[in-house]
């Protein structure tokens, strides 16, 4: 029982340790090949990547700042360029979740509002293809929403949506490759 409340009250300092050290920049280097993620007591550290991985792109940190964002870019994916088919998400405790689309790769991406959710784009990197818009929960990678827009629903020219999305998958539209 001791042992018990020794852990209930030693949870919420935990919590708060969390918080208090949570992200506060997530910062590219040289060519995407390093990512720096800054933390609110002023150290930084690179964030890891995967094996046969050759960079990063387009780093964000959640409103709540207890997660940073990435995606990790992967050389020969059936392209001469590297392709990014995950999205990593890493929280205050180093716990890394990866995310795959099981359709293309992953271009598009953002922290929902609260912080708890990602939602992502994803498709084939070349020729009209479908786009699937997808909302995962980070503390699982459980999906939550899904939604698919046909091929040839996207501008040649501005790689935008000829027909609304829904809104819980527009604050893709404000992280692009």
């Amino acid at each position: 029982m001791k042992r018990l409340l020794l852990a209930f009250l030693i949870l919420p300092c935990v919590g708060a340790s969390a918080q208090e050290n949570g992200f506060t920049q997530a910062v590219l280097d040289r060519d995407g090949e390093l990512l720096w993620l800054h933390r609110a007591d002023g150290s930084q550290t690179a964030a890891p990547m995967l094996e046969d991985q050759d960079a990063f792109e387009a780093p964000a940190v959640a409103s709540d700042r207890r997660h940073a964002g990435w995606l990790a870019l992967f050389p020969n994916h059936g392209a001469s360029y590297s392709q990014p088919p995950y999205l990593m998400v890493m929280d205050t405790s180093n716990h890394l979740q990866r995310f795959r689309s099981d359709f293309g790769m992953v271009f598009k991406w953002c922290f929902t509002t609260g912080g708890k959710e990602v939602v992502f784009q994803s498709s084939f990197p070349h020729g009209p293809t479908p786009v699937e818009f997808e909302m995962r929960r980070i503390s699982d990678g459980r999906q939550l929403r899904r939604f698919t827009l046909p091929q040839n629903s996207l501008r040649d020219d501005s790689n935008t949506p000829r027909k609304p999305v829904p809104s819980w998958a527009n604050c893709t539209r404000r992280n692009s490759r």
